[in-house]
């Protein structure tokens, strides 16, 4: 987590009191957006399927 992320969220509380949304920009901005793929889905390989469930190349 970069600075900037880091005080922007803030300590971290686990008490559903305390806790709050996420910065409009998180849900909107390219560059969190590019952050989130490289950090989830670029580590590993990710089954979303089984073979025989594509009817075809393409489909």
């Amino acid at each position: 987590m970069n600075e900037k992320v880091a005080g922007e969220l803030g300590p971290f509380s686990d008490k559903a009191t305390q806790s709050f949304t996420l910065p409009s920009r998180y849900y909107t901005d390219p560059e969190i957006q590019a952050r989130e793929v490289e950090a989830i889905f670029k580590k590993s390989w990710i089954n979303i399927g089984h073979f025989a469930d594509v009817a075809e190349p393409g489909a």
